[in-house]
């Protein structure tokens, strides 16, 4: 992440927030944000322990941030839940435990910051369709935004001459939003079929 800060404009203005966390593989979830724009407020974690393999997955990151524009506080839910290896069936429980977290998670937020716009994102390793996805937005009050897909890009994960979509934006607004997003896209870059290919997504 440090490389991709060092490649934008403005470099000086951009923060990282990343902790090493206990994932077998080191693989951590963090967040970069343009400080000009937000003011950082808190971050945490919630565990996630998958007993059946007697390992930590990637714990949930957590990030509140102040909008300097508006004022609005951001609660931000960063997700890369357990992979579908050794079968898709075989590791559902472990997503559908992560969602669990994660919704209890954004209820709590809820009860303790009515006033909070809450965003949740990341790798959910699952598609819109799939039941760890539907526990969330099957939530009153959490809305799953629905990506502009460019032409020749059916997802956000290729690989082996398959489209998916792993990587999705969730949200909830406060009783009276200070903003609105308008849609969520996917950036189009050159497509190697010999390599796994991931798609950036940005809300807008």
């Amino acid at each position: 992440m440090k490389k991709l800060k060092d490649r934008l404009y403005h470099t000086a203005d951009w923060e990282i927030i990343i902790d090493e966390g206990p994932d077998i593989r080191g693989i951590d979830p963090a967040l970069m944000f343009r400080k000009t724009h937000a003011e950082y407020i808190y971050h945490s974690y919630y565990p996630v322990f998958i007993a059946e393999r007697g390992y930590h997955s990637r714990p949930i990151m957590r990030v509140d941030l102040c909008l300097k524009e508006n004022k609005d506080t951001l609660s931000i839910f960063i997700n890369h839940w357990s992979s579908r290896r050794g079968g898709k069936a075989q590791t559902d429980p472990f997503r559908i435990y992560a969602a669990g977290i994660l919704l209890d998670a954004v209820k709590e937020v809820r009860k303790m910051h009515p006033d909070y716009t809450i965003l949740m994102t990341g790798d959910f390793n699952d598609d819109s369709c799939d039941s760890c996805l539907q526990i969330l937005y099957r939530e009153p009050g959490i809305q799953y935004l629905k990506k502009d897909l460019p032409d020749g890009v059916q997802g956000t994960y290729y690989y082996n001459g398959e489209w998916t979509s792993f990587d999705h934006f969730l949200i909830s607004f406060p009783v009276s939003p200070v903003f609105t997003t308008r849609d969520v896209r996917i950036s189009a870059l050159a497509l190697d079929q010999r390599k796994r290919n991931g798609r950036p997504i940005a809300i807008l």
